[in-house]
């Protein structure tokens, strides 16, 4: 199956231009005097690989936030982390697994599977897992935009073992 994704609308960046980043593009200006939008068919092969292990494909990205689509593979488990300065907001499209969060001293374990969103301040710790045999996908906003690296994620004590 394929996953087609629209941007509309306009998100200026310091300069008065349109500011999108999609897939491995390099980074694109556009006029913002008339309507503008992007249409993107996310790229077979992963354009980063997240903290947590998951497959990442970029949708675009503004100066304040950024959408990516993210693929756990079948029965896998994620790295448990805790992201230091961004919020993400998550809505799951494809797959069935489980969810833990850790907020302070308490832990909470949530099933998730297509229609299921759900918020990931900074701070909270958490990790995920894949229970069944297809991938579980999700696309997720991040606030400031998506990146993969020791300074904005840090890996946690893990609530699961990895498989």
């Amino acid at each position: 199956s394929k996953i087609y994704l629209m941007f509309f609308g306009t998100c200026l960046n310091d300069r008065g231009k349109l500011k999108i980043l999609v897939g491995s593009e390099k980074e694109e200006q556009l006029d913002t005097t008339g309507h503008s939008w992007k249409i993107k068919q996310l790229s077979k092969d992963p354009d980063d690989i997240a903290t947590d292990r998951s497959e990442i494909r970029w949708v675009f990205a503004a100066k304040e936030a950024s959408v990516v689509h993210c693929t756990l593979p079948p029965k896998a488990t994620s790295v448990a982390t805790r992201n230091v300065d961004t919020h993400e907001i998550w809505y799951f499209i494809g797959g069935q697994g489980c969810i833990w969060f850790k907020e302070e001293a308490e832990g909470r374990e949530e099933e998730v599977g297509p229609g299921t969103c759900l918020t990931i301040p900074a701070g909270v710790y958490f990790q995920y897992r894949n229970t069944a045999s297809d991938p579980l996908s999700f696309v997720c906003v991040t606030m400031p935009p998506f990146e993969s690296n020791e300074q904005t994620t840090k890996t946690v004590e893990p609530h699961w073992q990895q498989k």
